[in-house]
């Protein structure tokens, strides 16, 4: 890609790079076009610090431009680009190995290179409400949150709900252009289940780096149609009690000479012994997984409440309470796997590279020739502590060929914990309203 040809034809005034640390927080650096190839040749410094990564002795860091793809941010009054980047020593140069981004080029790699696949593809599909207002605050005196929705009808089912009681359709309409225009392929949008406000947006199939990068861009988007629209998006997975959770399902295909390598012909199912493999890694270690696709307290509300969120851990062609769903309407070339747990709090470098990582060491029971036996159904985490806890004792899949380095796993597990324990010792309203009296 000729960046600068780019630039000129599209008349760029500005860049923003894209980042991404390890708490999956999207962080920009923006500067003037004419200054592309400087900052391509030195990078941009950045206090390693203030991400979490380094002491501040030694803190700095050097963010430098992946020149794979543009997307151009429709909202800025100005013609910008964004670009992403990626983390480096500013010392000696070298990558950083803690850097997500490279983490997944680097999983995506070792699949291809043990002959695997020589195509994989993630289709993300994000579901998210959108609210007229949304207010909170949580202090050691004071607590409380104000939902307020126009959209919302009696009933509990607002899937593919239409005007008059689908208020917010325009919004969507607008919002799959703004992906358009961005360079961000949808495949379609709709109202989901929940009654106050549910969307969901599922974008197009794409290697997953690109998924990756989709994933925080439509974020970004989402939110900055909402607020020109004098409303709020929360990708929250379970803002409303006794309301559907917004999760953000993975589909998953893998392919070799552009045939997904998950079809048999021969088996009553037309899944092949590849994707039961697969699977089944995936679920081994989906306790461990969780930790990084289910990153939040709030994560555990959605998945233990019902609705249609998976209530097993186990693989079912057409399931919707399954960990994994095979979905039975694609045509021998397309078949997939749908992962049903993950959700949009997560940083999906970290979350697609666990998951390939996972459905890998599944696969190695093929190559080491053991008997496949399928397992029964297992119990889905109950809380982020009990992820935390099942990724300390099952990490080696994920270090094993140097994608998680083991310093970041331990940095991980003690962030989510003090997380987890800053959340369960916060009385909440509902103890005081049943306990307050007592």
């Amino acid at each position: 890609m000729d960046i600068r040809k780019v630039i000129s034809d599209r008349k760029i005034e500005f860049i923003d790079i894209r980042y991404t640390p390890l708490d999956g927080r999207s962080r920009s650096i923006s500067f003037p076009a004419e200054k592309i190839d400087y900052f391509i040749k030195r990078g941009i410094g950045v206090d390693g610090s203030s991400l979490g990564l380094k002491n501040r002795e030694k803190s700095d860091m050097v963010v430098k431009v992946d020149l794979v793809r543009y997307y151009i941010d429709t909202f800025s009054e100005t013609p910008t680009m964004i670009l992403f980047g990626e983390l480096f020593s500013s010392k000696t140069g070298e990558e950083f190995d803690g850097d997500p981004r490279r983490m997944l080029k680097k999983t995506v790699s070792l699949i291809k290179e043990k002959g695997i696949a020589d195509e994989i593809e993630i289709l993300p599909e994000l579901e998210f409400y959108i609210f007229d207002e949304c207010y909170f605050e949580s202090t050691s005196l004071y607590s409380t949150v104000d939902i307020r929705i126009r959209d919302g009808f009696s009933g509990y089912n607002g899937y593919h709900a239409d005007y008059p009681f689908d208020t917010q359709k325009d919004f969507r309409i607008s919002l799959m252009r703004v992906f358009k225009e961005a360079g961000i392929e949808v495949k379609y949008g709709h109202h989901e289940v929940g009654r106050f406000g549910q969307q969901e947006i599922e974008i197009a199939r794409s290697d997953p780096l690109r998924a990756a990068e989709n994933i925080f861009l439509s974020k970004y988007f989402v939110k900055r149609l909402a607020s020109s629209y004098n409303m709020v998006a929360t990708f929250m997975p379970k803002p409303i009690y006794d309301e559907p959770g917004s999760g953000m399902h993975f589909h998953i295909l893998l392919k070799w000479n552009n045939k997904s390598i998950f079809y048999d012909a021969k088996d009553r199912e037309n899944i092949s012994l590849t994707l039961r493999l697969f699977s089944e890694g995936i679920l081994r270690h989906s306790k461990a997984i969780s930790a990084f696709t289910n990153s939040t307290t709030n994560s555990y509300k959605r998945l233990n409440s019902g609705f249609e969120a998976p209530q097993k851990l186990s693989y079912i062609v057409g399931s919707r309470e399954s960990a994994i769903r095979i979905p039975d309407y694609f045509e021998e070339e397309d078949i997939d796997l749908e992962y049903r747990l993950p959700d949009a709090t997560c940083n999906p470098y970290f979350a697609i590279s666990a998951i390939l990582l996972a459905g890998l060491d599944g696969l190695k029971q093929m190559k080491d020739k053991k008997e496949y036996k399928e397992k029964k159904d297992g119990k889905l985490p109950h809380n982020l502590l009990e992820s935390i806890n099942a990724l300390e004792r099952d990490k080696e899949f994920l270090i094993r060929d140097g994608i998680f380095p083991k310093w970041l796993i331990d940095m991980w597990v003690d962030k989510k914990k003090r997380e987890f324990w800053e959340v369960e010792n916060k009385p909440s309203s509902i103890e005081f309203t049943r306990y307050f009296c007592l």
